[in-house]
């Protein structure tokens, strides 16, 4: 239950403090409408996938070990030695590599301000990461791509075998973040087009995606992952 309320408590005033900025954003012109819309729509498509990736990691824990105490305890289901370092690393910083090293300390830096929920706060700056980069690239995208195909394609990046550590601590939301931006800068170049692909062969890809996620998330939980 405590975990429960720290996270409440330290994720509800980030989300406040999002919307006050957001709100004063907009009430100065600098955010468009349009903006708004695809910013809240990028939000949606993560915080969707990502509840899907922390309940499925949380139900098969339980229905596997029967000890999980609360859903909160991602650190018990969400296990593997690189993870366990970087979830010390965060509460006592260290350096523990290039991406790795420069996560940890803006974690912890984080941390602070949600009321010393260091652990928390290095999943809500991977998701704000993962967040920040399907924003980049559905950006990109839509300049090369029908609106729709863009979507689908952000859709499939957080669907993909292993998209579930662009939402964990540690160096996967500094990469997938970094690359992110440059295919955004260096993608002005790339020439429109039009995706031919069809809806059946869409959800195949995405099928076959779930399909490979699903395996991953059990060795993840089974720790099988190193």
């Amino acid at each position: 239950m405590s975990g429960w309320l720290g996270a409440l408590a330290g994720g509800g005033m980030l989300i406040l403090i999002c919307v006050l900025v957001f709100a004063f954003l907009r009430q100065i012109g600098r955010v468009g409408q349009g903006f708004a819309q695809t910013a809240g729509r990028v939000a949606a498509a993560v915080l969707s996938a990502g509840v899907v990736f922390f309940g499925l990691g949380a139900l098969l824990q339980q229905v596997i070990f029967q000890n999980l105490e609360s859903a909160a305890d991602y650190p018990v289901y969400f296990h593997t030695e690189y993870l366990s370092r970087v979830y010390e690393a965060v509460q006592e910083p260290r350096w523990l590599g290039p991406l790795t090293g420069v996560f940890v300390f803006a974690a912890h830096g984080l941390g602070r301000v949600l009321f010393e929920q260091f652990t928390l706060a290095s999943i809500v700056l991977s998701w704000g990461m993962t967040m920040i980069a399907a924003g980049l690239v559905f950006c990109r995208l839509r300049g090369i791509w029908p609106s729709r195909a863009a979507w689908r394609g952000v859709f499939l990046l957080l669907c993909l075998p292993g998209s579930v550590f662009f939402f964990l601590p540690g160096w996967p939301p500094m990469a997938l973040l970094l690359v992110a931006a440059l295919f955004f800068f260096l993608g002005k170049k790339l020439p429109a087009g039009q995706v031919r692909l069809s809806d059946a062969g869409y959800f195949t890809i995405l099928s076959v995606s779930a399909l490979l996620s699903a395996f991953v998330m059990a060795a993840l939980v089974l720790g099988r992952l190193g």
